[in-house]
């Protein structure tokens, strides 16, 4: 013969119930945290990949001295090839004023980089004392970094303007 199982009052039932589907919802919720980790990770992850590759492919049209060359595309670099901006308007003018007043500048960037457990920002390479080096930068610093570096410009353009002759 065998044994009747024994019967669970609709009480422990639900108990039951109720525990399992909250052991679900924490399961789901720590996948989805870890999925959105995982992909900032990544993101950020393959911005400052492309940036090192640019940097990487700058060191070698470095001139002299650590000083930057006028003309920013890497050797073997194709317009395009990935999404990393860079200065291309520096004059010689320019580009001796930044390296005589400012010890930091911002050389190229990503796109801003949207994360969701992060900081947003942008994988940037900075030519700093010389060298290059390729860090993350906070939308903020980000904005503080170009502004900075466009009040150098500006103050490097108004001190070199050519002066206008007084007089008859």
């Amino acid at each position: 013969m065998s044994q009747a199982e024994p019967r669970r009052s609709p009480r422990e039932s639900s108990f039951s119930f109720g525990r399992s589907l909250t052991f679900r919802l924490i399961a789901a919720i720590v996948l989805i945290i870890f999925v959105c980790v995982l992909g900032d990770y990544r993101r950020k992850g393959n911005a400052m990949l492309q940036a090192e590759r640019y940097a990487v492919g700058l060191v070698d049209r470095l001139e002299g001295g650590g000083t930057i060359p006028l003309n920013l595309d890497p050797a073997g670099w194709e317009l395009g090839d990935d999404d990393v901006f860079h200065l291309e308007w520096l004059s010689r003018e320019d580009a001796r004023c930044l390296r005589e007043r400012a010890p930091r500048m911002l050389v190229a960037w990503s796109p801003p980089m949207p994360l969701v457990f992060a900081a947003n920002g942008h994988a940037a390479v900075l030519m700093d004392n010389g060298r290059l080096r390729v860090v993350w930068l906070t939308l903020a610093e980000f904005s503080r970094a170009t502004e900075a570096q466009s009040a150098v410009l500006r103050s490097c353009a108004a001190t070199e303007a050519p002066k206008k002759p007084t007089g008859p």
